[in-house]
């Protein structure tokens, strides 16, 4: 009683809020497990070492660190019944075995891992001391009728534990449902699914079909959103069902329906960063459950986990890697995922905020590495190069900062000179495409969605990305020609290569190819996707949003041919698509485990796996007993999500606390398309397709100069790009410093390369604290791709405008000039024609004047002759 009460006392902050009556009632629901488990007992010692055994974990289970060796010392005061005191270990770290010893928990660690343990979804799982007491805990609580919740950060492998547990339940006694919870869960949900499950048995007693047990997992149980009172519906509905073991059924008749043999297994995440929030369930409903908690593994079990890992998926033919090689590797990526996950922490930074690195990065790096042949596997600098490519893609192309990514360039090749100081890095390739590079060798054939069809995943090294030029042009032209009422008309310049060649690498993933593309309004997401599909001659099995109904009747069709069927299909989604919160919840439960259960009915269900049994026998040599198990894998494999999103797309900011999946599911490629390079690389294709100046290739270049360089100012004045940080090679930081002798303090401004420094990431977040959200500025005006490409088309509009009215006043000129020129020739015709007229007037007016003469002296004679 004096250990219970002084452990109730000391355990004030554990990770999750359970009562100590709570703790009390698990502590003698394990001991009563542990001794109908124990058939023989060696006497009260025994006793007395399993009751200690269960409040050490009960009690203690959810500290950590100095806490646990504090709670250690204050037991070991309180008895003499502990193991042997040592300072490095604790109670901690001992069991009590068969005999009533204490014995330390790795002596039942495996000392050699398979390579055939992988399961039917090609994941690998270790086991360590952490995994084995969480098993052996578990056990416990199921074994006396508990629930069982499991705790700990992403990553640190709750949901591969629990799957390992439940394929350890014998079939013919316990029927097992899965359920994913997201932010948009609702009550409405857990009632269909339990009604869906249960099955009548006498009076108003219900339960599994064939008196069996009802085991139900919940994943992410504390992610659904509360209401404006602080409430889970869902988390509410459900200790409402524990309480009292009764579901009350909604429809007529209202009646009262008493559920029999239902057990809960959840996993709660707890996030390790202040930025995420975690939402804890409330006491009410934790005192329902064994609450254990698994840490990720950390020193030598993480050097264990990632050993097996690449043991497990390099030596799946019988032929490894090279020992020191084996264990290079191993070391490079257990220093890299460290280092990674103490400097890039998620942060309400623009751009932070997504970050989520895990041992799943390096899970999937060794997955990938499976694509090496035997005879490339021998090859040292091959094996290095292509777990430097897969590495870089998993982590680098999912940070967005330019602070951020030149400390994970840096820090990744001290690492490679660390590990690896034989090998040169340009002796290794630079990069690795999974695509033949001859694009004749390599067509679409014209034909419909075939059965079984497979991504050829062909591993070739080059040295530069513009080796795949020729290859991805010729795709454009194959795609232009096959769909003429649907033109592609995008630049092929190093950035789209790049991302290309990024996106078919994830679609070829043999498990989990599903994509999280972050770029820009006009950044030719969509358009990239649709041209890597073309490459690898996938489809786009199209889904209408614009109603709840036809959006889930198309999730529907596209699992069935998936899972059933064996059909590899692609779901594309837009941040438009995306508007409803019921979609984001059945795409992260299809991301998370492969299935969502309002999709089918149980009947429906059943006709889809009767129709495997002929897959199955095609796919395993050794019988699958489980066609369930087998028909989420095939989704998982077959089934394709690429998601597109804006960077300022709200699921960024709570993706982590609210839909998982989506990071950890899926491949993140940031697309930043506001490199120098892309923007001249833009320009000058936006030149030569309009033609514009022509006969001057001196004035193009600087035209297309001048374009690019004015939106690169624009953007750096506006902080259009607030998700990439400072864009320059170095940073001016100030600091303080005090002069003792005059007892001031002297400011000093120190220019060094742009990394994530504190002090930058500090100043950053003051200033989006105390941004005001009312005011307006420039920089709320977005000047994306699609922007720069209006002000080019303004440009050409203005140009155009211009030339014709400067043609038009040309022509008016020259007509005018023209007609003055005729004029003048007129004039000059005219002239010489006025002369002729007056040299013959001049001689009419002689003549004239001669005749009057002739006249007036005719005229005079007569008068003389009149007056005589």
């Amino acid at each position: 009683a004096k250990a219970v009460s002084l452990s109730g006392s000391f355990v004030r902050r554990p990770k999750v809020p359970v009562s100590e009556v709570g703790m009390f009632q698990n502590c003698l629901n394990l001991l009563k497990a542990m001794l109908d488990d124990n058939v023989e007992i060696g006497g009260e010692l025994h006793v007395e070492r399993l009751y200690l055994f269960c409040l050490i974990w009960t009690f203690g289970g959810l500290l950590q660190g100095n806490d646990r060796q504090a709670f250690s010392n204050l037991l070991t005061s309180l008895t003499s019944a502990l193991p042997d005191y040592d300072h490095e270990i604790s109670v901690f770290d001992y069991y009590v075995d068969e005999s009533g010893e204490w014995d330390p928990w790795t002596s039942r660690v495996q000392e050699d891992t398979y390579p055939d343990n992988a399961n039917i979804s090609g994941e690998v799982f270790v086991e360590t001391v952490d995994t084995i007491r969480c098993q052996v805990l578990m056990d416990y609580a199921l074994s006396s009728g508990q629930n069982v919740l499991l705790v700990g950060p992403p990553g640190s492998g709750k949901t591969s534990l629990i799957n390992d547990l439940i394929d350890t339940q014998d079939p013919a006694t316990h029927i097992v449902k899965r359920l994913v919870w997201s932010s948009a869960s609702t009550a409405s949900q857990l009632q269909s699914f339990v009604e869906a499950n249960i099955h009548h048995r006498q009076g108003f007693v219900y339960g599994a079909k064939d008196y069996k047990g009802f085991q139900i997992f919940i994943d992410d149980i504390n992610m659904p959103s509360r209401d404006e009172y602080g409430v889970q519906r869902v988390n509410e509905n459900l200790r409402e069902l524990l309480d009292h073991r009764i579901l009350l059924k909604l429809q007529k008749p209202f009646e009262w329906r008493t559920v029999e043999g239902l057990s809960v297994l959840a996993a709660l995440t707890l996030h390790e960063y202040p930025s995420t929030s975690t939402q804890l369930l409330s006491e009410r409903l934790i005192r329902h459950f064994s609450v254990v908690h698994l840490p990720a593994p950390q020193g030598p079990d993480l050097e264990s986990v990632v050993n097996s890992m690449l043991e497990a998926n390099m030596s799946f033919d019988g032929q490894g890697l090279d020992t020191d090689l084996h264990s290079s590797i191993t070391a490079a990526s257990c220093e890299l995922l460290t280092t990674v996950q103490d400097v890039l922490r998620p942060s309400p930074m623009p751009g932070r905020q997504h970050y989520m690195f895990t041992l799943r990065n390096i899970a999937k790096a060794f997955q990938c590495m499976k694509r090496l042949s035997s005879e490339s596997r021998a090859d040292e600098k091959m094996v290095v190069g292509l777990w430097k490519h897969e590495i870089w893609h998993i982590m680098e192309n999912s940070i967005s900062r330019k602070s951020d990514q030149n400390w994970f360039n840096h820090n990744l090749q001290e690492i490679l000179k660390k590990h690896f100081p034989d090998i040169e890095e340009e002796s290794m390739p630079a990069h690795f495409v999974t695509f033949p590079i001859d694009g004749r060798a390599y067509m679409r054939p014209v034909t419909t969605m075939s059965t079984d069809k497979r991504i050829k995943v062909t591993l070739q090294p080059i040295s530069s990305i513009k080796e795949v030029q020729e290859t991805l042009a010729s795709h454009l032209l194959a795609y232009n020609e096959m769909f003429r009422y649907e033109q592609m008309d995008v630049l092929l310049c190093d950035t789209v290569f790049e991302h290309l060649v990024r996106i078919h690498r994830v679609l070829s993933f043999q498990n989990g190819g599903n994509l999280l593309l972050i770029g820009a309004i006009g950044s030719h997401l969509g358009t990239m996707v649709k041209l890597a599909l073309q490459i690898a001659d996938m489809d786009m099995y199209p889904v209408d949003c614009s109603r709840a109904n036809t959006f889930f009747d198309g999730l529907r069709s596209a699992v069935r041919m998936t899972g059933s069927e064996g059909k590899m299909l692609t779901l594309l989604f837009t941040a438009k698509d995306l508007q409803d919160d019921s979609y984001l919840d059945a795409i992260n439960s299809l991301l998370v485990c492969g299935e969502y259960p309002p999709l089918f009915s149980n009947d429906e269900l059943d006709g889809l796996l009767q129709v495997l049994g002929p897959a199955m026998k095609k796919a395993y040599t050794h019988p699958v007993s489980n066609p369930m198990k087998f028909f989420v894998s095939r989704v998982k494999s077959n089934l394709k999500i690429i998601i597109c999103l804006p960077p300022k797309h709200r699921l960024l900011r709570v993706a982590a606390s609210q839909y998982p999946g989506l990071l950890t599911s899926c491949q993140v490629n940031w697309v930043c398309a506001w490199t120098q390079e892309a923007l001249l690389d833009k320009a000058s294709y936006f030149v030569e397709k309009y033609d514009l100046v022509a006969d001057n290739p001196e004035m193009r270049e600087k035209l297309v100069t001048v374009m690019a360089n004015i939106h690169t100012y624009v953007l750096q004045d506006c902080r259009q790009v607030p998700w990439a940080g400072s864009m320059e090679e170095t940073v001016n930081i100030t600091i303080c410093k005090k002069d003792a002798k005059k007892d001031q303090f002297k400011t000093q401004i120190l220019e060094l390369p742009n990394l994530p420094y504190s002090k930058s990431i500090l100043q950053e977040r003051i200033l989006l604290q105390h941004q005001g959200s009312g005011e307006f500025s420039h920089s709320s005006i977005p000047l994306g791709p699609t922007i720069y490409r209006r002000f080019m088309e303004c440009f050409l509009h203005v140009l155009s405008t211009k030339t014709a009215q400067q043609n038009a006043d040309i022509t008016r000129l020259k007509k005018a000039l023209c007609t003055l020129s005729q004029t003048r020739e007129d004039a000059k015709l005219m002239e010489e024609k006025i002369k002729v007229v007056q040299t013959d007037y001049e001689e009419a007016q002689k003549k004239t004047a001669g005749l009057l003469r002739q006249l007036t002296g005719k005229a005079t004679a007569l008068e003389k002759l009149k007056a005589q």
